[in-house]
């Protein structure tokens, strides 16, 4: 029996091809549109990205049209839930500046912290 290449050659039904990668995505629409149905120019799109959280809250939170009776109550309420250890009054939204120094006051001679922070006062 003379054996040739061909026979020497496994067959099998698996064929070593690449899968087809299409990139590009066909687009739904030919022209965009916008969803809520309220067109927004450029000029308005820029004054609603204007001012910061802090700000939006500290508007929240203003007195101004509040009459002194109303103005009297909430302070008079805040007095109370002060008083009281079960609520929490007054957190702060970010580190104040003296404990962002002793978070650096707390690192060890490497450089590395410690990874707490002191409380004012308090060693």
């Amino acid at each position: 029996m003379a054996s040739s290449s061909s026979d020497q050659t496994p067959i099998s039904p698996i064929k070593f091809t690449r899968p087809e990668l299409t990139i590009s995505a066909a687009a739904i629409n030919n022209e965009p549109i916008e969803l809520d149905g309220t067109s927004i120019s450029p000029d308005e799109l820029r004054l609603a990205r204007r001012g910061s959280k802090a700000d939006a809250l500290a508007a929240l939170e203003a007195e101004k049209g509040l009459s002194r009776a109303e103005r009297e109550r909430r302070a008079k309420l805040i007095l109370e839930r002060k008083s009281n250890p079960a609520v929490l009054v007054d957190i702060p939204q970010a580190p104040a500046p003296d404990e962002l120094e002793q978070a650096g006051a707390a690192q060890d001679e490497d450089g590395a912290g410690t990874g707490t922070l002191k409380k004012a006062g308090k060693a």
